[in-house]
C-alpha cells in the first residue's frame, strides 16, 4: 500500500535510510504512529518517503508499509494510483458499473472487459471518422 499522508500525520521518526537528492527524494524512513490506537493495531513501523514533486514543486509524504522495494518505485506507484483512480471512475460513471456481479478476478475482469468494450469501439469509430462529438454523445 503506498498512500497520500494527511496534514496532521502524528508520527515520530525511528530510523532513517540514505537517499540520493539528485532524484528528487528528500528523506526516506522508518516511522512509528503516535498515539496508544495505531500502536495496538499495527505495531510494525510505517515507511514515511518524502519526494519533490517536479510537476507541482510540491514536497509530498507517502507513507507505505513495503520496505522492500525502493523508494523511487514507491513513488511511482503512488504516481500511477491517481490513473487507476481516474480509470475507476470512468467505467463506474457512464457505463453504469455500480458494483461488481462477482468478487472473484474472473468476474470483475469480464466485467471491467465488458464495460470498456463499446468505449474502445466507439473510439477508434470516432477516431477513424475524425468525428468532433464526445465520447457521451
Amino acid at each position: 500500500m503506498v498512500g497520500r499522508a494527511k496534514r496532521g500525520l502524528d508520527a515520530r521518526r525511528v530510523g532513517s535510510n540514505p537517499v540520493d537528492r539528485r532524484t528528487g527524494l528528500i528523506g526516506d524512513q522508518l516511522a512509528m504512529l503516535a498515539g496508544s490506537y495505531p500502536v495496538r493495531n499495527d505495531p510494525e513501523p510505517l515507511r514515511r518517503i518524502k519526494v519533490n514533486d517536479p510537476a507541482s514543486g510540491q514536497t509530498l509524504v507517502l507513507p507505505t508499509d513495503n520496505s522492500a522495494w525502493p523508494a523511487l518505485t514507491s513513488c511511482a506507484l503512488n504516481k500511477s494510483r491517481w490513473q487507476l483512480a481516474l480509470l475507476s471512475t470512468w467505467i463506474r460513471q457512464p457505463q453504469r458499473t455500480m458494483h461488481f456481479l462477482g468478487k472473484r478476478e474472473n468476474a470483475v475482469t469480464t466485467q471491467v472487459r465488458c464495460a470498456v468494450a463499446p468505449y474502445l469501439l466507439m473510439a477508434i469509430v470516432r477516431r477513424e471518422l475524425q468525428i468532433d462529438a464526445s465520447m457521451y454523445t
